[in-house]
């Protein structure tokens, strides 16, 4: 009985960092998910605001 219980005591211990772990690793995803959400809104502003630029260029030589 003992033997099953240090086993289960063991189990349970590798199954908390096991979900430890996973709980980082997601939130290192959710991070980088971010990272990159608002990564590719600043390329998109960008890219707006000098389109606009150049559109504004073109009205003026017109």
């Amino acid at each position: 009985m003992q033997i099953s219980s240090n086993a289960s005591s063991v189990a349970a211990r590798q199954i908390q960092q096991s979900t430890e772990m996973l709980n980082q690793l997601n939130q290192m995803i959710t991070d980088k998910s971010q990272d990159v959400s608002n990564k590719l809104i600043k390329v998109a502003v960008t890219d707006k605001l000098q389109t606009q630029e150049q559109q504004s260029k073109i009205d003026l030589l017109a």
